[in-house]
């Protein structure tokens, strides 16, 4: 479902973007459709790796927030 969403999603961005830049209707057309279709099977294709990205994203960012907050070294004695 996440991957159709988001095929969606980025699909109807594409056509919009290329309608913008005064692409003829039938390319636009057919660059979104082949936009949406690749990013839904990538999103399905990842799916069950989503927790463990989840997870060590979560676990980077709190080992790289738990260090000392220190900007520049002491002064000298």
């Amino acid at each position: 479902m996440l991957g159709l969403i988001a095929g969606i999603i980025a699909g109807t961005a594409t056509y919009g973007y290329a309608k913008k830049r005064k692409t003829d209707t039938g390319t636009a057309a057919v660059a979104g459709g082949v936009t949406g279709i690749g990013t839904a099977g990538v999103v399905a294709l990842t799916a069950p790796f989503w927790p463990l990205i989840l997870v060590g994203g979560g676990i980077a960012y709190w080992v790289h927030n738990s260090k000392s907050k220190q900007k520049a070294l002491p002064p000298a004695k």
